[in-house]
């Protein structure tokens, strides 16, 4: 029977887990290059300023030559000289590839108001299926490492063979299930909402018997203390918890109840292990300047598996933000009312880093409309249609015939403020639409 966790506990777990951010944040290198984009829609067009720097305040982007070859054809201008590149340009329907990635920008008109749709992504691969396959087969390896390390602590055959059991099956099937549902939550961790997919995440380790709520705020420090021995203590005491469930395998390996014994063999065995760590999804091209060591590569994995994070040596920042008259129907930015703009963070992987790439596409959206005041004004004596309304007519009006078209906005153009706006309506009737599907939108929209 699963226990019921009480809400004091409970709120104690929602608050922890946020370690598994630190683990991204050691695993990301040093910044390469910082982007700066500002977005402007103006009308059908999409006004578009990039300034590229480099790490330190002030200095010159570091790029790639496809890269520089890649702003050149775009802007007309190849990066150089000791200082920021900046460059700007305005853009219909498809968005250049010049941070690396793919958008759009779409704007649809009607005589009420515009409706637009802007979408875009920055690197990364989008093929789902082999991304969540390769951080499965890193989930499988940790456990192979983990399990393998376990055999060589257990004292005899019996022993072993319990040990092999549940760290080739149990403690698996749990890696996998968290490595799972860590990458369905992969666009909520990325959306703000972090505390929603740890609070997930931990709660799924409490289900499985590895959290103690009454020792999460030791852990907790201890995660946050990035002091190694701590960090270890920790986990031991967490592999500890759990294997009370499983007297045969705790007693098996008495090396858990020894921080600094456990750290010890563990770093050891991992020194031994390196041509296996070196096969992980998560090995890069080395660095002579920084040689990673079999600790880092280890814990490279875990946060791949956990967090899609591939050990980088370097990573991009980018900034982008989109100037609009008014709060977006929707967007996955933060929209700030004072400066009217929808701001988005990035980090991304730099190109060539990994081949194939390993992290999913940084990506962001937003969608608003644009009243037509005057038009509306004049036909309607106020703006009648806007927000969510408006964005639901410029979509019938978009799927209208030629034709159809035609003849609502000759409709449109001879309304008045004084007329009796349903009874005009009501009156109007599209060829072969004797049922009036076709007019219900706007008669609903317009009169209600």
């Amino acid at each position: 029977m699963r226990q019921v966790v009480p809400v004091s506990r409970g709120f104690r777990i929602a608050s922890t887990l946020g370690w598994l951010g630190l683990i991204a944040a050691s695993l990301t290198g040093c910044t390469r290059s910082e982007f700066d984009l500002q977005l402007e829609p103006k009308g059908g067009e999409l006004s578009r300023e990039l300034t590229i720097a480099g790490g330190d305040p002030g200095s010159a982007p570091r790029l790639t030559a496809d890269e520089a070859q890649r702003l050149e054809t775009i802007y007309g201008k190849r990066p150089g000289g000791g200082g920021p590149f900046q460059v700007a340009k305005s853009f219909r329907r498809d968005l250049p590839d010049d941070v690396g990635g793919k958008g759009a920008y779409v704007y649809w008109e009607s005589s009420l108001g515009g409706l637009a749709i802007y979408g875009e992504q920055f690197r990364g691969e989008a093929d789902y299926a082999d991304l969540l396959e390769a951080r499965l087969k890193t989930a499988d390896a940790v456990a192979d490492l983990v399990r393998d390390w376990a055999l060589e602590q257990a004292a005899d055959k019996p022993s072993q063979a319990r040990v092999r059991q549940w760290f080739d099956v149990d403690l698996r099937k749990d890696l996998r299930g968290l490595t799972a549902l860590m990458a369905m939550s992969h666009f909520e961790l990325h959306a703000g909402r972090s505390k929603t997919v740890f609070s997930r995440a931990l709660m799924y380790l409490w289900d499985r018997g590895y959290v103690d709520p009454d020792r999460l705020p030791s852990w907790q420090r201890a995660f946050e203390s990035e002091n190694p021995a701590s960090v270890l203590e920790a986990v031991c005491e967490i592999l500890d918890w759990r294997l009370r469930a499983e007297p045969g395998v705790r007693n098996a390996l008495p090396v858990l109840a020894d921080s600094d014994a456990l750290r010890g063999s563990f770093s050891t065995y991992l020194d031994g292990a390196v041509e296996r760590l070196s096969l992980l999804p998560t090995m890069r091209p080395p660095n002579p300047e920084k040689p990673t060591k079999p600790e880092e590569l280890f814990g490279a994995a875990v946060g791949f598996a956990l967090l899609g994070q591939p050990l980088l040596h370097y990573h991009d920042n980018i900034r982008s933000q989109l100037r609009l008259k008014q709060a977006p129907l929707a967007t996955n930015g933060e929209w700030d009312p004072a400066d009217k703009k929808v701001t988005w963070n990035w980090q991304l992987s730099v190109p060539g880093e990994y081949l194939p790439e390993l992290r999913l596409p940084s990506g962001q959206f937003a969608a608003w409309v644009e009243p037509n005041e005057a038009y509306q004004t004049k036909r309607f004596g106020k703006v009648l249609l806007d927000g969510e309304p408006l964005a639901k007519y410029v979509m019938w009006r978009r799927g209208l015939t030629d034709a159809e078209g035609r003849l609502w906005d000759a409709f449109m153009d001879g309304l008045a403020p004084t007329d009796d706006l349903a009874a005009r309506i009501g009156a109007f009737e599209f060829p072969g639409d004797s049922d009036r599907k076709l007019i219900e939108r706007p008669r609903q929209l317009m009169t209600q």
